[in-house]
């Protein structure tokens, strides 16, 4: 994926700019590809980055990768 997508155009953390991604970029990569793996899903022909996603399959997909990152910062890594 490679690139970090924000609210604001060209957005990404300090850590990636440095070649290093951050928790920070990972989660927001994890988010982003759980979106593209999305089944059933193309993209327009005219727009081949976007990415086609319901609001209650985001929100699904925020709060499973969040409870993951909250898991994994207070130390449980089941």
């Amino acid at each position: 994926m490679g690139q970090v997508v924000g609210l604001r155009r060209g957005f990404s953390s300090p850590g990636f700019e440095q070649g290093k991604p951050s928790e920070f970029d990972r989660f927001v990569n994890s988010v982003l590809n759980d979106v593209a793996e999305l089944p059933d899903r193309t993209s327009p022909d005219d727009e081949p980055d976007m990415m086609l996603v319901t609001a209650e399959e985001l929100k699904v997909i925020l709060c499973t990768r969040l409870a993951e990152a909250l898991s994994v910062t207070n130390g449980d890594r089941s």
